[in-house]
C-alpha cells in the first residue's frame, strides 16, 4: 500500500506498507466449527509524542496468530472458545499504547 500524503509526500500516519489475513475454517461432524487466523501487520509510521513536541517514528511489523471453535450442543444452543494472539507476540497498534498479549475468551450462546 502506498498512501501518502499529496502535499509533503510522506507516508501517511499508522497505515503499513503492507498488510495480510490468511483465514482458514473448518467445519466437522457436524456440529463443530474451528477456524485459524494469521494476520500480518508491515512497518508504518506514527507520531511519539515527548512533552508537547510529536516525533515521527516507524512502528516495527507484528504478526498474529488467533484460534476460535464452536460447539452447536442443541440447535439453539452453541458453545464457544476464541484464543486471541496465541504466539503472545508484544507490538502496538499506535505507539505508545499497549495490546493484549494471549487471551481466551469462551461462553455459551443461545439462539431464539
Amino acid at each position: 500500500m502506498e498512501a501518502r500524503d499529496k502535499d509533503t509526500d510522506e507516508y501517511l500516519l499508522r497505515r503499513p506498507k503492507d498488510k495480510f489475513t490468511v483465514r482458514m475454517n473448518v467445519r466437522f461432524l457436524e456440529r463443530t466449527n474451528v477456524s485459524l487466523s494469521l494476520i500480518h501487520v508491515g512497518k508504518r509510521d506514527d507520531l511519539f509524542w515527548i512533552g508537547w513536541t510529536p516525533t515521527r517514528v516507524t512502528m516495527d511489523s507484528y504478526t498474529l496468530l488467533h484460534l476460535a471453535g464452536a460447539y452447536d450442543i442443541l440447535e439453539y444452543l452453541q458453545a464457544f472458545i476464541r484464543l486471541d494472539n496465541l504466539l503472545d507476540a508484544e507490538y502496538e497498534t499506535v505507539k505508545g499504547y499497549g495490546t493484549a498479549g494471549f487471551s481466551a475468551y469462551g461462553g455459551i450462546k443461545i439462539n431464539f
